[in-house]
């Protein structure tokens, strides 16, 4: 029997294994930032719309727009394909809330209009 001696010198294909495994890495965290990135874009989007929505609720309760003030918060929600959850209405303010699920994670937007309450 001859023994062999090991070496440094003999890995051949060494570099192609460690090529691939920097692959690999540069892949899943470009993956993984392209998602994170997805789900900020998504809650800014719902964000958004959201205000939208308390907006044009806000006007429509104060009279300055036609119509009833969840209807219309629900249409402009609705146009950009998000569900408004809740809606409520006090004397010209509106408060407008919806969930959003992105990648399995549910995130509730909320936003406030109306005038600045008297102090």
């Amino acid at each position: 029997m001859t023994k062999r001696h090991m070496s440094w010198r003999n890995d051949r294909g060494a570099g192609t294994v460690v090529s691939l495994g920097i692959v690999a890495a540069i892949v899943t965290v470009t993956t993984a930032l392209t998602m994170g990135l997805g789900a900020v874009a998504a809650l800014h989007t719902a964000q958004s719309v959201i205000d939208g929505s308390a907006l044009v609720a806000a006007d429509t309760a104060s009279g300055r727009s036609p119509g009833y003030p969840c209807d219309r918060a629900r249409d402009v929600a609705a146009a950009k394909s998000i569900v408004l959850g809740l809606c409520q209405i006090n004397g010209h303010s509106a408060r407008v809330s919806s969930t959003v699920i992105f990648l399995g994670i549910s995130v509730v937007v909320k936003a406030q209009a109306g005038p600045p309450e008297n102090r």
